[in-house]
């Protein structure tokens, strides 16, 4: 249609308990925690998320991360079709589920969504893997990445649903993929051919839900205006509208149709025309409370009895009205919608606010804090750590030896008493090493170095006190 889309703003665990009764009895054990490599990928960057526009102070559990960008790493290293990206946690190993929305070779531009669970006000850091031909496909479209709370979920790209309800919905007219908010969206020509040949998206989903969060991504033709008709952007009729149009008092509302109330609802205009929103309505149905969003930030809200719904009998659509519209030009709306989402509750105002600082600018300097620099794998051989004896008590001392490491490559021992923060041991360089008396338990690997440097498997010496049982000290040699 011709329309230039623009924003409207700038913007390792302790050990266990022990039991001694008269005689003690000691037990060999190793905790082996890798090199915090993901095996088999050749390429990854670290990413952190801002915590300053992660809303709140709480735990978003499983939120779905968008992540954003155009990158030639990914163009020079990544599979064509994407399939090798992958997502880890800040461990470095521990897979998240991510969904590939799109992926262009050429540029390295990818749009991704990764579940990962956030804390307000907090960095969060998680990796992207790529680089491994043997890969296949994993998880590259895993519905597992949206929360079972989400009813279905439209990238707005095409009809296919992204949850594993599988709620494709069906097009209506001629409707146009164009450039969106982020990736590619749907084009829906309103009413300007008549009655005839209109846009829309049949969900061919009922609804009914109690309580409920709609969103949507929307870029109006115009401003909202009052019509004889009802255009909104998504229609469940008498179960709840996100409103755009409306010729009967909702003119850019979110409103329902309560069980025991006659129609309600609460607006989040003012809208401007050719300009992106972001909009979200929720309802909960324990509090009777009904909320309007617009970017992130609630609008107003309406206090209304406690309780469900009038009962639905017509399949929720997009960019039309669900129910009555043969013949209306004013039932249909002409604007570009991008991410269409319906979820059974009420989402925070937390959750809500981050969904739109996240999408509204995902890339880096905005919800991306940093992205760190390409990292190859290191393909040497680190080998791993024995010991002559584990656990030890208070005062004694274990001799380390590494095997299975590159002949050809210098040897550095660490040690650390966390596993994660370690500190090189002055002049621990052969592959045998006794530590000295220890008092408390402690990590130790080996840093293996030839032209790159990977890392053996860590060894915990585990610390037991000094017992005296019936006037002896037992001590461990």
């Amino acid at each position: 249609m011709g329309r230039t889309p623009r924003n409207h703003a700038s913007r390792p665990s302790g050990f266990a308990a022990r039991l001694i009764i008269g005689l003690i009895t000691i037990f060999s054990f190793a905790v082996e925690a890798g090199a915090q490599w993901l095996t088999g990928w050749d390429y990854r960057k670290e990413i952190t998320i801002d915590g300053s526009v992660i809303a709140g102070t709480g735990t978003l559990t499983d939120f779905p991360v968008l992540i954003r960008l155009t990158d030639a790493n990914l163009a020079a290293g990544a599979l064509t079709n994407g399939h090798d990206i992958v997502f880890t946690n800040s461990d470095a190993t521990s897979l998240l589920h991510h969904e590939l929305e799109s992926y262009t070779s050429g540029t390295g531009d990818l749009v991704a969504w990764v579940q990962v669970t956030l804390t307000g006000a907090t960095d969060k850091t998680i990796y992207m893997y790529y680089g491994n031909t043997s890969s296949g496909d994993p998880d590259a479209d895993d519905e597992s990445t949206w929360d079972s709370n989400y009813e279905l979920i439209y990238h707005m790209e095409g009809t296919p649903d992204a949850t594993s309800n599988n709620r494709d919905a069906t097009s209506g007219g001629t409707p146009t993929t164009v450039t969106g908010m982020i990736g590619s969206a749907t084009d829906f020509d309103g009413g300007a051919s008549g009655s005839t040949g209109n846009d829309f998206f049949d969900t061919n989903y009922l609804g009914n839900l109690n309580s409920w969060t709609i969103s949507a991504w929307v870029f109006g033709d115009a401003a909202p205006i009052s019509s004889n008709g009802d255009a909104p952007v998504i229609s469940g009729e008498s179960n709840f509208n996100l409103g755009w149009n409306h010729g009967g008092g909702f003119l850019g509302e979110v409103y329902f149709k309560h069980a025991v109330d006659s129609w309600e609802g609460v607006a989040y205009t003012p809208l401007s025309g050719s300009t992106w929103y972001h909009l979200t309505g929720t309802y909960n149905s324990a509090t009777g409370v009904l909320t309007a969003y617009r970017d992130g930030q609630p609008i107003n809200t309406l206090g209304l009895s406690t309780g469900g719904h009038e009962t639905e009998d017509r399949t929720i659509t997009i960019a039309r009205n669900a129910g009555d519209h043969t013949g209306d030009k004013n039932e249909w709306l002409g604007a570009i919608i991008d991410e269409v989402r319906i979820s059974s509750i009420a989402r925070s105002a937390d959750w809500i606010e981050t969904e739109y600082n996240n999408q509204f600018n995902p890339s880096t300097g905005g919800f991306i804090k940093t992205l760190g620099a390409q990292t190859l794998a290191c393909s040497i051989a680190a080998g791993t750590i024995a010991s002559d004896d584990t656990p030890i008590f208070s005062g004694g001392t274990a001799t380390l030896t590494l095997s299975g490491y590159d002949g050809a490559a210098t040897l550095q021992w660490q040690s650390s008493s966390d596993n994660s923060s370690w500190s090189p041991i002055g002049g621990a360089t052969s592959a045998s090493y006794t530590t000295p008396a220890l008092s408390a338990d402690t990590y130790y690997r080996v840093a293996v170095t030839n032209s790159c440097t990977n890392y053996s498997s860590s060894f915990l010496i585990n610390v037991e006190p000094t017992f005296l049982g019936g006037g002896y000290l037992f001590r461990k040699k």
